[in-house]
């Protein structure tokens, strides 16, 4: 898959729902930890080790 020029430079950053905050707080400033966030992007299984896993 071409992601284009940039691809090989971008970062995925993962906020998995116990980090965000709850649903009922609009309006309120959340500080999130992007570097947390980008360890578990770097952390996430591929897609490629996931059809190994389930065997597709």
């Amino acid at each position: 898959m071409n992601g284009g020029r940039i691809a090989d430079k971008q970062r995925i950053a993962l906020y998995p729902p116990d980090v965000l905050p709850p649903g009922d707080a609009q309006g309120v400033p959340v500080q999130l930890d992007r570097k947390a966030a980008v360890v578990r992007g770097e952390q996430a299984e591929s897609p490629a080790a996931a059809r190994a896993r389930t065997g597709r």
